[in-house]
C-alpha cells in the first residue's frame, strides 16, 4: 500500500490545535501539541516524496494554509509570530484563568505502522513542538510509530529544523509552567518508537540502505553512493545543513534535534539493526569519499551538551537532570554482514565507534566514543556489550562481530 495519491510528492502541513484544557485536574491543566497530517497503515506500506511542513512554517504561510487549520485561540497572531509566541499570547488573554498549569507542549506522530514492512523514501519532516509526549497523553510522539513486527527501510530522509521555545514570559507571569515539559528546542521526539499505555513488545528492524549508485570507476566495482536519495539529511530552520559550531544555537541555525533516533520501546522488544552492508562500505565497492550516511550535524538536546541518543538506552529526558534511570529491557541484535555502527557520516563513511574498553559487564552499554571530537554527528550513541544484564534484562546478541577490537560489541 502506498500513501494516498493526493499526497504522493506533495507538501502537507503540520498544524497546531487549540491548547487542550482540563479544568477538572488539580490544578486545571493546559496542554498544546503540534499535530501533523497522519498516515495510518495496517498493511505493508510505502511512503515516497512527501514533505511535512513544520508547525511554524505552516502557521506563518497564510497564502497556502487557511485559518481553519488552526484553533481560533491562536489565529489572530498569524503572520507576526511563531506558534510558541502565539500560545504565550493566548495564555495571557482572559480565556485562560490564572490557576491553570501549562503542563505539556509536544508533537504527535506522522506515520503509524502496524504492517510488516514500511519503506519511507525522499520525505521531509518539519518540526512539530519543542518537547516530548508521554504515555499518559497517548504516546511519546515519534515521527514513525510501530506496532508488532515491523521492518522499516528509510532513505532520503530530511529532518528540517526545530521548534524553539526557551521561554513563555507572558504565561510565566500569569500561571504555573511545567518547564521541563513545555520548554525545548526540538524537531521531533524521535524518528521511530513504539510505546503507549497498552503497547506490547515490538520486533523492529531498521535499516538505512543504499538505494542507488552512480559513476562507476573504470575497470573497478567501485561506485559513488553519497546521493541525496541514499542519505539522511540534518538541516537547520533555514534548510541548510546543521554544523558542529551551531549545535547549541537558538537563532534557527541549530541542526534538527531529536530525543533519539530509535526511541523507547515496550519492555521485551527486540531491535535488529542493519545500517550499512559491509560490502557497500568496502573500498572494493565504494569510491573513496562517496559513502552514504548521515549528512549534517544534529543539534543539542535542550540544556544538554550533545544531540539525540542513537538507540534509546537511558531515561534522560528531564532537561534539568542527568541520567535518571535504568536502561529499558530489550534485546539488541545485529548480523555480522552489516557494519558494526548504525551511524556513519556521509561522504567520509566515518562511524561513531571510537570507544574501546576491555572489560565491561555483559549486556550493558556505554558511550560509543572517548572524546567529543570523535562524535562527528553529535549523536549520543552507545556501544552495547554482548550478553545479558542481570539487573535490567537488557540482552545484546546476534551474530555480532567476534574478532579484533569489536569483539562482542555493537554500536547503536
Amino acid at each position: 500500500m502506498e500513501a494516498p495519491d493526493g499526497l504522493q510528492g506533495r507538501q502537507v502541513s503540520v498544524s497546531t490545535v487549540r491548547p487542550i484544557e482540563d479544568p477538572l485536574a488539580a490544578p486545571p491543566r493546559l496542554n498544546a501539541w503540534g499535530k501533523p497530517v497522519t498516515l495510518n497503515f495496517r498493511f505493508d506500506a510505502s511512503v515516497n516524496g512527501i514533505a511535512w511542513k513544520g508547525a511554524n512554517e505552516t502557521f506563518t504561510d497564510q497564502a497556502n494554509y487557511p485559518d481553519s487549520l488552526f484553533t481560533s485561540s491562536i489565529t489572530p497572531y498569524r503572520g507576526s509570530m511563531t506558534v510558541p509566541e502565539a500560545i504565550d499570547q493566548y495564555i495571557d488573554t482572559p480565556a485562560v484563568a490564572s490557576n491553570y498549569l501549562f503542563d505539556k507542549y509536544y508533537g504527535r506522530t506522522n506515520i503509524y505502522c502496524e504492517g510488516d514492512a514500511l519503506t519511507v523514501l525522499n520525505c521531509v519532516f518539519g518540526a512539530k513542538a519543542p518537547n516530548r509526549g508521554d504515555v499518559g497523553y497517548g504516546d511519546l510522539g515519534p515521527t514513525i510509530y510501530v506496532k508488532g513486527s515491523s521492518n522499516v527501510i528509510a532513505a532520503g530522509i530530511y529532518f528540517l529544523g526545530n521548534v524553539t521555545a526557551t521561554s513563555f514570559p507572558l504565561a510565566e507571569a500569569k500561571i504555573s509552567l511545567n518547564k521541563d515539559q513545555v520548554l525545548g528546542v526540538l524537531n521531533s521526539q524521535s524518528f521511530i518508537g513504539g510505546v503507549n499505555a497498552i503497547a506490547k513488545p515490538v520486533n523492529l528492524t531498521l535499516s538505512f540502505p543504499n538505494v542507488y549508485k552512480i559513476n562507476q570507476e573504470a575497470g573497478t566495482n567501485r561506485w559513488e553512493r553519497d546521493l541525496d536519495v541514499n542519505c539522511v539529511h540534518i538541516l537547520d530552520n533555514n534548510g541548510r545543513y546543521g554544523l558542529m559550531r551551531n549545535v547549541a544555537a537558538t537563532n534557527g541555525t541549530r541542526g534538527a534535534s531529536l530525543g533519539a533516533i530509535i526511541d523507547e520501546l515496550p519492555p521485551g522488544s527486540t531491535i535488529y539493526t542493519g545500517g550499512y552492508s559491509s560490502y557497500q562500505r568496502s573500498s572494493q565497492f565504494t569510491a573513496a569519499g562517496h559513502q552514504h550516511g548521515f549528512a549534517g550535524v544534529f543539534g543539542n538536546r535542550y540544556l544538554r551538551t550533545e544531540g539525540p541518543q542513537g538507540i534509546y538506552s537511558v531515561y534522560e529526558y528531564d532537561p534539568a537532570n542527568t541520567e535518571l534511570g535504568a536502561r529499558q529491557p530489550l534485546t539488541v541484535l545485529r548480523n555480522s554482514s552489516y557494519n558494526n555502527s548504525l551511524w556513519q557520516q556521509a561522504k567520509t563513511g566515518t562511524p561513531v565507534t571510537q570507544n574501546i574498553v576491555s572489560s565491561v559487564a555483559p549486556g550493558t552499554d556505554e558511550a560509543a566514543y572517548t572524546n567529543s571530537s570523535d562524535n562527528v554527528l553529535n549523536l549520543t550513541t552507545r556501544v552495547f556489550y554482548k550478553g545479558i544484564d542481570v539487573n535490567t534484562g537488557q540482552t545484546v546478541g546476534g551474530a555480532i562481530y567476534s574478532t579484533g577490537t569489536s569483539n562482542g560489541k555493537m554500536y547503536g
